[in-house]
C-alpha cells in the first residue's frame, strides 16, 4: 500500500471509529468488575480470573481507570461487592503468580 493510500485508509478508520464510539455507552470500573463477576460465575470461583494492566498503546480506557494509578478503583469495587480479601488477591495477581510458578522452561 502506498503511503498516501495508507494515510487515507487510516483517516477513514479513525472517522468511522469516532462514529461508532458516539453510539456506545461509556465503560467504567463497574463494567470491568461486572466482567469479573461473570467470569467468577461461569468458572465457579476466583481461581480463574486475572487482570492485565498494560496501558501501552491504548487510547480508550474505562472511566475511573484512565491511568495505572487508578487500578485501586478495581479493588474498591471488589470490596464493595463483597469479595473476600483472599479472592481479591487472587484476581489482582495471585492467580498469575500461581500459574507462572508452575511453568518450567523447556530446554533442548
Amino acid at each position: 500500500m502506498e503511503p498516501a493510500e495508507r494515510q487515507a485508509f487510516l483517516a477513514e478508520v479513525a472517522k468511522r471509529w469516532a462514529e461508532v464510539k458516539r453510539t456506545l455507552p461509556r465503560v467504567d470500573v463497574g463494567t470491568v468488575v461486572d466482567h469479573i463477576d461473570h467470569v467468577v460465575k461461569v468458572t465457579g470461583d476466583c481461581d480463574h480470573v486475572g487482570l492485565g494492566s498494560d496501558y501501552d498503546g491504548t487510547g480508550d480506557t474505562p472511566a475511573g481507570l484512565e491511568n495505572i494509578g487508578l487500578l485501586p478503583n478495581i479493588t474498591k469495587e471488589l470490596v464493595k461487592r463483597g469479595y473476600k480479601p483472599e479472592d481479591i488477591r487472587k484476581i489482582l495477581g495471585g492467580n498469575f503468580l500461581r500459574i507462572l510458578s508452575g511453568v518450567r522452561p523447556q530446554l533442548p
